[in-house]
């Protein structure tokens, strides 16, 4: 009983300091209510204005093949919700990425580290005619079979790699006369760890770097390939998710040097 008077005493007591918080009480659950509501805002704005994967159709290779592409603005979908792509011709190709005014690439940032961390990275750079060998190189690596060599060539230098990649620096005059067959640009980076020099050991010959086994896919770290999608040419990095070729774009950034063309 007595316990039951001083709970009634404190009740008593507290309720005129509730009465005089109770502005302050309902202040404080507007003020969280208006917090909440702006965090699912801007949950929701993020929501429609964030990263999307899309398929896109790549027009100039046989077949029109498709591919899905992460974008990170929600592009202006046609009717048939599938997007544009294309392989450049090589004009444009070398137009955008080798700089020969300024004596500088357009390349994926990850790869313009090279200066800082000299050495500790190969480059190899390669044609492929469709997208089958795109994902059968973050599947299987780079495969000596798939090679026109008996062995697998690389080098530190990326104006070297890039002159495998883009099309032979003749196809520019070709290219007004008849047909060319359009080939992606990809360039893929090797670190040099100590497990790749146990497991591969590559050789140096005059400036080429030579494998004469299989570079095993977790060799690789970065699988780069240049195309147009929805109207825009730029770096895109090749990854698998759930198995399937993805592209995504990446950081580019322009560093001095230039292509070592091929003829």
């Amino acid at each position: 009983m007595k316990k039951f008077i001083v709970f009634l005493l404190i009740c008593f007591c507290a309720c005129p300091g509730f009465a005089q918080r109770g502005k302050g009480v309902r202040d404080w659950f507007r003020a969280l209510r208006l917090q909440r509501s702006v965090a699912q805002t801007v949950t929701q704005t993020a929501a429609s204005s964030s990263s999307g994967i899309y398929w896109a159709k790549v027009a100039n290779l046989p077949g029109m093949p498709l591919v899905q592409v992460r974008l990170p603005i929600r592009p202006a979908a046609p009717t048939d919700g599938v997007l544009s792509a294309r392989v450049l011709p090589p004009s444009q190709v070398y137009h955008l990425i080798n700089l020969e005014r300024t004596a500088q690439l357009y390349v994926p940032r990850a790869f313009a580290e090279q200066d800082k961390a000299l050495y500790r990275a190969l480059y190899r750079g390669v044609r492929l005619s469709n997208l089958n060998d795109l994902q059968n190189i973050l599947e299987n690596g780079m495969e000596i079979k798939k090679s026109h060599f008996s062995a697998i060539y690389s080098s530190y230098s990326l104006g070297d790699a890039l002159g495998y990649a883009l099309p032979p620096y003749e196809w520019l005059v070709y290219e007004n006369i008849g047909e060319i067959d359009l080939e992606l640009p990809v360039i893929v980076k090797i670190p040099v760890t100590i497990r790749l020099i146990e497991k591969n050991t590559p050789y140096d010959d005059m400036g080429d770097v030579i494998f004469r086994q299989d570079l095993w896919a977790d060799m690789i770290s970065d699988v780069m390939v240049f195309l147009e999608i929805d109207g825009k040419a730029d770096w895109y990095k090749a990854v698998l998710e759930d198995k399937k070729l993805l592209l995504i774009p990446t950081p580019t950034k322009r560093v001095s040097g230039w292509v070592e063309t091929l003829f």
